[in-house]
């Protein structure tokens, strides 16, 4: 196991340390290692392992990467980005973020945990361990070194802790190791992106749905609109009926009142017709007269003209049958005056 980045970083807050800023949140103190990397720093995996977490706590970690294998755990918290994705698997040293101060931070730097598998999490730190004794270039293969400090190999530290873990309700439900629950968990977010997926092509179809109930409501409005019109209109159409009604009674009466009048007419022609039959015997009389006594021309105009202002006087003759009854007189008077005896 190596440091997570190259260079060499200064140790900004050592595991254990501040144990009063950490025991509001149930630890015996700082239970990882600060590194005051400036942002935008390279980042590398520490050991090999499967990438099972890559979220973002707002209010703790950030932006975090979970690495673990078979034997181990990191995380590696308040980065920038990442650059590999949950599932992927790296290799030690291999580029997976950069730092940043994101989440619960008053300054850039890298906060990297370490626990070893199976965790104990009632250790006081959650299951973390101090990592220093196990980084590659402190392990040593005797049990002192120079300052007379004592070191154990790092197989003989892993067996110094005791059995405790997360997954332990995993593992009792039957799931023995960690890559099952790690593949249950991969399971699961595949089944939430194709929730997802189906949501939003729900929340598609309901979109359509709206905008086809909008054109119906709008093509309901101008029906209603229409409907109105058309109301408007037949109440016109009955008024004109109404009117043409009107007028067809008057056009009946009117219509009565001249058939009555051509009745009264003919009545009139019929009585004229008789008058001027009587008129034209009362001429023939005369004209017989005439010829037996010769009488003075005068004295017969006289006569036709008493006889003709006397029809006038006593009937009413239309002026077709006046044209008539002087046609008649003047071909009497013709007659008259040609055989006149002088």
């Amino acid at each position: 196991m190596i440091k997570p980045f190259h260079q060499d970083w200064p140790l900004t807050q050592g595991f254990g340390q501040n144990p009063a800023n950490y025991a509001k949140f149930g630890l015996k103190g700082h239970n990882g290692l600060d590194y005051g990397l400036p942002i935008g720093t390279d980042v590398i995996a520490p050991h090999a392992g499967k990438i099972i977490e890559a979220a973002t706590d707002p209010t703790g970690y950030g932006n975090y990467l979970k690495i673990e294998n078979d034997k181990e755990g990191s995380v590696l918290a308040h980065l920038q980005d990442w650059l590999v994705n949950v599932g992927d698997v790296v290799t030690e040293g291999q580029l997976i973020a950069h730092s940043d101060n994101t989440g619960n931070s008053t300054g850039s730097h890298l906060h990297w945990g370490y626990y070893l598998l199976p965790r104990d999490r009632q250790n006081g730190y959650a299951g973390f361990i101090d990592q220093l004794p196990l980084l590659t270039e402190n392990i040593s293969n005797t049990s002192s070194n120079d300052s007379g400090g004592t070191f154990v190999d790092k197989i003989t530290f892993e067996t110094l802790v005791n059995k405790a873990t997360k997954y332990d309700a995993f593992v009792t439900a039957g799931y023995p190791s960690a890559s099952d629950i790690i593949q249950i968990i991969l399971d699961l977010k595949t089944a939430k992106e194709n929730i997802w997926k189906l949501y939003q092509e729900e929340n598609t179809h309901v979109v359509d749905l709206t905008s086809q109930i909008q054109t119906l409501s709008q093509e309901k409005f101008d029906l209603e609109g229409r409907k109105k019109e058309l109301e408007q209109t037949n109440i016109g159409l009955k008024q004109n009926v109404s009117e043409v009604q009107a007028r067809n009674a008057s056009l009946s009466t009117h219509i009565s009142e001249m058939e009555k009048a051509d009745s009264t007419a003919i009545d009139h022609g019929v009585k004229a017709e008789a008058d001027l039959k009587n008129a034209l015997s009362d001429l023939n009389t005369i004209a017989s007269a005439l010829n037996t006594n010769y009488p003075d021309v005068k004295k017969v105009l006289i006569a036709v003209d008493d006889l003709h202002q006397q029809i006038a006087d006593n009937h009413t003759i239309q002026s077709d049958q006046q044209k008539s009854f002087q046609k008649y007189l003047k071909v009497f008077i013709d007659f008259f005056i040609k055989h006149k005896v002088k």
